[in-house]
């Protein structure tokens, strides 16, 4: 993400989509960063494939754009084109001869409309065979843009008010021994201490003590539940 410096949602939703496995190992984030910080030396082969590519540089990403392209380029009808997407994706061994029978037409449907619209019949077919091995890391815009979104919010949150991001994620981190481990060792990380549990600051939650210091709630402490606590409170 620090070598793709974002711009906008779309550029954090690819970055996040490109992050698995499948597109790592492919090494398609390399060649993303690299299109991204130089977009002027992207080569699209054809407008139509700009027009459709060109917000994620050349690179299929989502699967709306598998969409778009049988649809702008195949002239394939947007029905036909989701029933494309489903059998390309088609992960599970159940029917999935008849998924790729049924890729195949619609590949022939998708490069004779290709044609019919400049393309080579070369650059069609290569255009298909993408979209194909695009299989390997699918993932859909709407669910992508949602951690994007997220990720943005999370990130405003930590830069402009940190100490009550923190407080809140170790709080969602409590109930599970191994995570909350973990995120103590997050917060040490930006230079919180975490002090013992005071019962004349304590709640039943974490604490922002002054001093970059963070105190756990009186749930932390064996043997104290809610209604201890309220007492305590009280």
């Amino acid at each position: 993400c620090k070598r793709a410096q974002p711009r906008n949602i779309i550029n954090i939703a690819a970055i996040t989509t490109i992050y698995s496995p499948g597109t790592l190992t492919a090494g398609v984030d390399r060649d993303y960063i690299q299109e991204k910080n130089n977009p002027d030396d992207v080569v699209y082969e054809h407008p139509l494939i700009k027009e459709v590519l060109g917000k994620t540089f050349g690179f299929l990403i989502f699967q709306e754009q598998m969409l778009k392209l049988g649809n702008v380029v195949g002239g394939m009808s947007l029905e036909k084109c989701d029933r494309l997407r489903k059998v390309i994706t088609k992960r599970s061994m159940s029917g999935k001869t008849k998924a790729q029978e049924e890729s195949e037409k619609l590949g022939k449907e998708f490069v004779l409309g290709a044609i019919e619209r400049g393309f080579k019949e070369k650059q069609a077919g290569e255009l298909f065979d993408n979209m194909a091995a695009f299989k390997g890391y699918a993932f859909n815009l709407s669910h992508a843009l949602s951690y994007a979104i997220d990720s943005y919010q999370c990130a405003w949150l930590l830069t402009y008010f940190e100490p009550e991001w923190l407080c809140a994620y170790m709080e969602t981190q409590a109930g599970n021994p191994d995570k909350r481990t973990k995120a103590i060792s997050e917060l040490k990380s930006f230079g919180y201490e975490i002090v013992k549990v005071d019962i004349n600051h304590a709640t039943d939650q974490w604490t922002i003590m002054p001093g970059k210091k963070f105190m756990p709630s009186f749930l932390t402490v064996k043997g104290i539940g809610q209604a201890a606590v309220e007492e305590i409170e009280l």
